[in-house]
């Protein structure tokens, strides 16, 4: 019969374990995401391969180091890392009264006897002797307190044990059995709380407790979650934000031109602002957004900067939204308006490209004819020196390093696939598959023309794609390439992200067919190669790139062709976008593949269920033999049996 009375957790010995696992659970994965998002974030990507890294300082560039500084300082005091701190403090503390705890219910006869585990049976009584002296009940003095009297007592009877488990075979016996001289010990089940806490006089503080962390603490953490949940969209921008983009949509008037200008004054109206800079009005925000492309510095640099680091976020998030809506133009518009804001140049110029290089006079720069990276590059560095504005030699190498170590992009060649397909088949999840050459500025082709590559490595991706580990995730050889570094941006207060938005559009209407997908992962390292070296068609040092886009809408249902344009913009930098025109060619599945058997699946038969739905959808069934025709068929297959034994005469004299 059970007992309604609960042992409780007396000594302390328990509890402390219980808390310990509780915290480790918690605290484990929660500092591994904090510290992965602190450490591996910004520096992560300023430090890969191929990152531009120039001397040159904007002329805020204290404020934007200030501002660095502050945002991560904001990073570190967050309430999150409060959190670990006091949790780990916790955590501490308990193993510290673990260690001190000296009830412990572990027996090491060794430890008692002070001797090592190699020791001799007559060391071990030497040593019990002179133990059994120090602590025998008779040698304690009668002035000695009852609390040390009691410990040596113990003492006493422990160094007995020890002995005994050291020397006595049947005690040593249970030792070696149970870990105890004195057999198996009694296993007690009970609560790891004190029993001070349930039955004393704090047990009233314990129910409070329980009842602040399931009627305080609880609603007020799931509640804030769910806040947030609700009050912020997949995108991170506030629901209030997405609302007023949205509106700005569905109520756009096609006959008025949306400019640059135009999508900064709706952004300026983003809810983000009124909570980060609630003094400001949206006119007053607008003109601290104008003032960075300008490259002003004001009074309220900090303001100015705590406005800009957000604007990506809501670009990307108004690129969603003006995906929805199919609109090409206001898409574009939005991605070169990020990389406007990236590099703090003013929307429309022709001039962007040059303009984005450090240390150069905007003034010469837009009054030349040079515009591009490429026939800048073409130039004597004189003239380079001169287009640019720039007299002083170092400043004029420093632009000259930017203006080659920008990616620009190559197309080698450009399809759409279906996985496992040898053609594009109706109503499938095709790739839009682009082979890319990178290259520096710097590097020229005879005749503008792209090198020949060698057949072999063509043939060799192809080879690779085709393997079933990248049939299986067609997204993996794109997926294996380095990582982007952040994109070289002084203006900007925080790292910025480069990469390519690649767009789909179709030219039938020209809107967009598929929604921007953006691309971060491409090998860089041909912008180490001379223009020589790019050139020649054997060098195996030449990398080709593979951009590769899943289309989200299935390929037509119907055979035939239908024309696309592709437009792939680099989301930071200028000169480095791709447009051209592309085919789908959607066929039907080559003859021998429909008749290939290519998982062995019999026709049903004729006579059955599924026979029956087979025949009424026009699909082929076995057909099923009747009796007459079976005997029939027996009598011809034994007719025209050719086994060894059809020679034989079995005619016999008496027929002759």
């Amino acid at each position: 019969m059970s007992s309604s009375q609960y042992n409780y957790d007396e000594d302390g010995e328990t509890w402390p374990y219980f808390v310990l696992t509780l915290l480790a659970v918690v605290l484990v994965p929660y500092t591994y995401t904090t510290v992965k998002s602190l450490l591996f974030s910004e520096k992560d990507a300023t430090k890969r391969a191929h990152a531009i890294e120039v001397d040159y300082t904007p002329a805020n560039a204290a404020q934007i180091r200030s501002f660095r500084v502050a945002t991560q300082a904001k990073k570190l005091l967050s309430t999150r890392l409060l959190v670990l701190a006091v949790g780990w403090g916790l955590f501490a503390y308990l193993v510290l009264i673990l260690k001190e705890n000296t009830h412990t219910n572990a027996f090491d006869p060794y430890a008692i006897l002070e001797v090592s585990l190699s020791a001799t049976e007559k060391e071990v009584k030497s040593r019990y002797r002179k133990l059994s002296l120090k602590f025998h009940p008779d040698k304690i003095a009668n002035d000695v307190l009852a609390e040390v009297k009691q410990s040596m007592e113990e003492m006493f009877i422990k160094i007995n044990q020890a002995y005994k488990a050291l020397t006595d075979e049947d005690t040593k016996k249970n030792y070696e059995l149970y870990g105890h001289p004195d057999g198996p010990q009694e296993r007690l089940m009970g609560i790891a709380l004190p029993k001070f806490l349930i039955e004393g006089a704090y047990s009233p503080l314990l129910v409070v407790l329980y009842f602040i962390v399931i009627v305080g603490v609880l609603p007020y953490v799931v509640g804030r979650w769910w806040t947030n949940v609700q009050m912020y969209t997949k995108k991170g921008i506030h629901v209030e934000t997405a609302t007023f983009f949205v509106t700005k949509f569905v109520n756009l008037n096609p006959a008025n031109m949306v400019t640059p200008f135009t999508i900064i004054e709706w952004l300026s109206y983003a809810t983000e602002f009124k909570l980060q800079c609630p003094d400001l009005t949206p006119k007053q925000i607008e003109q601290h957004i104008l003032d960075h492309l300008y490259r002003r510095v004001t009074a309220d640099e900090r303001s100015k900067l705590e406005i800009v680091s957000i604007l990506p976020t809501l670009i990307n998030a108004l690129l969603d939204i003006s995906a929805t809506f199919r609109n090409s133009e206001i898409s574009l518009l939005l991605i070169d308006l990020n990389r406007y804001i990236t590099q703090a140049l003013v929307p429309g110029g022709r001039y962007a490209q040059l303009l984005q290089l450090p240390y150069v006079d905007p003034k010469v720069v837009t009054s030349q004819l040079v515009k591009t990276l490429g026939k800048l590059l073409t130039l004597s560095e004189e003239k380079i020196g001169e287009a640019l504005g720039i007299k002083d030699a170092a400043q004029l190498k420093t632009a000259i390093q930017v203006a080659s170590e920008i990616p620009l992009l190559k197309i080698v060649d450009a399809k759409f696939t279906v996985p496992g397909e040898t053609v594009v088949t109706s109503n499938s999840t095709a790739y839009l598959e682009m082979r890319v050459l990178v290259k520096s500025a710097k590097h020229t082709f005879k005749g503008g023309k792209l090198p020949v590559l060698k057949k072999e490595k063509l043939a060799s991706m192809d080879a690779e794609a085709a393997k079933f580990e990248n049939l299986k995730d067609p997204m993996s050889l794109a997926d294996q390439q380095p990582e982007l570094p952040a994109a070289y941006a002084p203006w900007f207060p925080q790292a910025v992200s480069s990469g390519w938005m690649v767009c789909p559009l179709l030219q039938s209407d020209a809107k967009l067919a598929e929604p921007p997908t953006f691309v971060n992962k491409l090998d860089l390292s041909n912008l180490e190669l001379t223009s020589e070296e790019i050139t020649t068609a054997d060098n195996e040092k030449l990398q080709v790139g593979l951009i590769k886009v899943k289309l989200i809408a299935p390929t037509p249902g119907t055979t035939g062709q239908f024309q696309f344009r592709i437009i792939v913009k680099n989301i930071a930098y200028f000169g480095a976008d791709l447009d051209f025109p592309i085919i789908m060619t959607v066929e039907e599945p080559p003859a021998e593949y429909i008749e290939e058997k290519i998982y062995e699946i019999e026709d049903p038969d004729e006579d059955s269920l599924a026979g029956a739905m087979a025949l009424f959808r026009g699909e082929r069934v076995k057909r099923v033999e009747s009796s007459d025709d079976s005997d029939e068929s027996d009598f011809d297959d034994d007719k025209n049996d050719g086994s060894d034994f059809t020679d034989i005469n079995t005619d016999t004299e008496d027929e002759k």
